[in-house]
C-alpha cells in the first residue's frame, strides 16, 4: 500500500492540485478496490472529503481545467458544477478566471441562474 502512503503525504501539502488529488484517489479506489469510507480511514479525512474530491472528476472539462490551473478555487467550481447551462457556466467561469470570484459571489451568480431557469 505504497500508494496509499504516498497520497497520504500529498494530501497534506499545501500546493496539491485538486483534479490531481481527484484523480490519484480514483486510481487508489479502482485499483485497490476501495470503498470511499475505506480510503478515507487509509488517508485519514473523512469519507465526505473523499467523495467531495472524486466528484471533480465529472466536472465539466472547462471547469476541471480552470481548477487544474489554479485560476479558481475549489469552494468556487462546486458553486460552478451544480450549473448546467453550458453557456451560463462558461459566462461565469470566464469572468471568474479573468477578473476572480468569491464563493459568495459564485454562489450569488448560481441562485441568480436558478432564479432565470424558474422564470423561463
Amino acid at each position: 500500500m505504497a500508494d496509499i502512503a504516498k497520497i497520504h503525504e500529498n494530501i497534506y501539502r499545501a500546493d496539491v492540485n485538486p483534479v490531481d488529488e481527484a484523480a490519484y484517489l480514483d486510481y487508489l479506489v479502482k485499483t485497490y478496490k476501495l470503498s470511499s469510507q475505506k480510503l478515507a480511514e487509509q488517508i485519514g479525512k473523512s469519507s465526505s472529503y473523499v467523495l467531495d474530491r472524486l466528484s471533480i472528476l465529472s466536472y465539466p472539462d472547462e471547469l476541471m481545467q480552470a481548477l487544474a490551473r489554479g485560476q479558481i478555487k475549489l469552494s468556487v467550481a462546486r458553486v460552478f458544477a451544480r450549473i448546467t447551462d453550458p453557456q451560463k457556466l462558461h459566462e461565469y467561469l470566464r469572468y471568474a478566471v479573468s477578473s476572480g470570484v468569491t464563493p459568495q459571489v459564485a454562489e450569488n451568480w448560481y441562485n441568480d441562474w436558478k432564479r432565470q431557469q424558474k422564470g423561463d
